[in-house]
């Protein structure tokens, strides 16, 4: 596994000496650069990428192609990447690279949060579930429903125990509602998180962090909204603590929902490993299309989430995309969003990054993760760049979703020069090399091929370490490759083919170094 946060010099090319089958041929030059009377924040950027801000409306170079057709191939077809894709890349002027540090969730902010979205309502403590609340859900996990249906008949069997012992000590009713004031304390489970939250749940937002640790620090906070509905909103919130491993963040949600995003995610997980959720699939997937029918639109939505923007004062960030949405504002089963009877609404997840020029932020996926050593510039930053995911229908804001909550601490750089796309190609398809390699650990590649196709190119920004500050990051411009990936063996005549999911590949737009999330 690759660190390099203690030499972060985007110029520094890393060395492996490594049991790889090829012969890896890397720059590894960078003089140390000399004292400077005048500090220069973009110490650590190579000196010919860092350039004056664009006032001219001239836009950059990149040498992108309207249409990018082409195959690549490395280490005598080990590896194919074929490119039939319809680029939609807008015209870039200024990439400026900004300093973030994380920031806490201290009480000011906590308060803030759930005063606007309490609407002057009361705050409780959320109650534990009832017996017949645990008996629904155990129905649920008994005939593998909705997203429970990933799970192998064991998995499932370890949570109907659990859930069985919760039901024989279980209430029938609630009791008296405790309020509570907004303040951190030690975190607790929520809902049927005692017998453990599913690790892959697409409706209910996979996550690199939890809403629950299992200490006593008081890094979190959980209540629901008195607003007298079928199911009262909640609002969490979590501390980032480095020992822990949890990260800043906040949620305020009523019901579940999931949006197309999360539903290609599945649908990828089911075509690669046959997860024979076809029919659940096909629901959700109906489920969104019945947006296309409703009078609420998506500019509605757009506007609604900067107004939530704006009423909360939260500046420095963009929409980058808006999707359609589904689900219920009634329901809360870890199952997802399932026909269970509530009643279902339709709307869209806006997403919001922080703007960096004339792109907006990316947050490394959770399949971004990288364990083995590669002989490749890797950065692995110590907080993902923040994510707002606001899902609005008809009827307002139903789920406001903040990730690895982060302030702007500096500029490094005001604009910088990017790679020619011709360059960043043959850093894609180098990383998938190194990345098929490093997965073999050793063993011969003969008679492996690894079939990779281009789904989706964006030019977005991310997060790496930053230069000489381990408690910050830098946001640089970067390329993101979704690749969808086929793997053959062929051995004695007989060929076995492997699919996988989708890949997503994140390159710094600046040096074409790989970054993936932290381990």
């Amino acid at each position: 596994m690759v660190d390099n946060r203690n030499h972060r010099n985007l110029r520094v090319k890393i060395m492996s000496v490594s049991i790889l089958i090829i012969s890896l041929m890397l720059v590894a030059c960078q003089k140390t650069p000399s004292e400077k009377v005048v500090v220069d924040k973009s110490e650590g950027l190579p000196e010919e990428s860092v350039i004056p801000v664009e006032k001219n409306k001239i836009a950059k170079d990149l040498g992108v192609p309207k249409h990018w057709q082409e195959t690549l191939y490395r280490n005598e077809g080990f590896i194919t990447l074929e490119a039939d894709y319809e680029m939609k890349i807008p015209e870039i002027y200024n990439t400026p690279v900004y300093a973030y540090e994380i920031r806490t969730m201290d009480q000011e902010l906590l308060e803030q949060l759930c005063a606007y979205f309490s609407e002057g309502k009361p705050l409780y403590k959320s109650q534990e579930l009832t017996k017949s609340e645990l008996q629904n859900e155990r129905e649920q996990i008994a005939k593998g429903a909705g997203n429970w249906g990933y799970y192998p008949e064991d998995n499932r069997n370890n949570a109907l125990a659990k859930i069985d012992a919760q039901i024989e000590n279980a209430k029938e009713q609630r009791g008296e509602r405790q309020y509570i004031e907004a303040k951190l304390t030690a975190p607790e489970p929520l809902g049927t998180e005692i017998i453990g939250k599913p690790s892959h749940n697409g409706a209910n937002r996979p996550r690199n962090f939890s809403w629950y640790y299992d200490t006593e620090k008081p890094i979190g906070f959980t209540a629901r909204i008195e607003k007298g509905q079928v199911l009262d909103p909640v609002v969490r919130a979590i501390s980032y603590d480095d020992e822990i491993g949890s990260t800043t963040a906040f949620v305020y949600r009523q019901g579940t929902f999931i949006d197309e995003k999360e539903l290609e995610q599945e649908q990828a997980l089911d075509s690669a490993f046959d997860h024979g959720r076809g029919e659940y699939l096909h629901y959700l997937a109906s489920g969104l299309d019945q947006a296309d029918d409703s009078a609420f639109t998506s500019d509605q939505a757009i506007a609604s989430a900067k107004r939530v923007l704006e009423e909360l004062e939260i500046e420095g960030m963009a929409v980058a995309e808006c999707v359609k949405a589904f689900g219920s504002s009634e329901s809360e089963s870890f199952a997802g969003v399932v026909d269970d009877g509530s009643s279902k609404s339709h709307g869209y997840a806006v997403y919001i990054s922080p703007k960096a020029g004339d792109v907006v932020g990316y947050s490394l996926p959770f399949a971004a993760r990288q364990g083995n050593e590669l002989s490749e510039v890797t950065y692995a930053p110590s907080f993902r760049t923040a994510n707002i995911r606001i899902i609005v229908t008809e009827a307002g804001v139903k789920s406001f979703e903040w990730e690895d909550i982060s302030r702007k601490k500096d500029m490094i750089a005001e604009n910088t020069k990017l790679l020619h796309f011709d360059k960043i190609k043959e850093k894609l398809a180098d990383h998938l090399l190194y990345a098929q390699v490093a997965k073999l650990g050793g063993m011969d590649s003969e008679g492996y091929e690894n079939i990779y196709t281009v789904n989706k190119v964006q030019l977005r920004a991310a997060n790496i370490e930053a230069y000489n500050d381990p408690e910050a990051a830098w946001l640089v411009p970067v390329w993101v490759f979704d690749v969808a990936y086929v793997s053959t063996y062929t051995s004695a005549g007989e060929t076995e083919t492997y699919l996988s999911n989708i890949e997503t590949v994140v390159l710094n737009a600046i040096d074409g170094g790989f970054i993936r999330v932290k381990m």
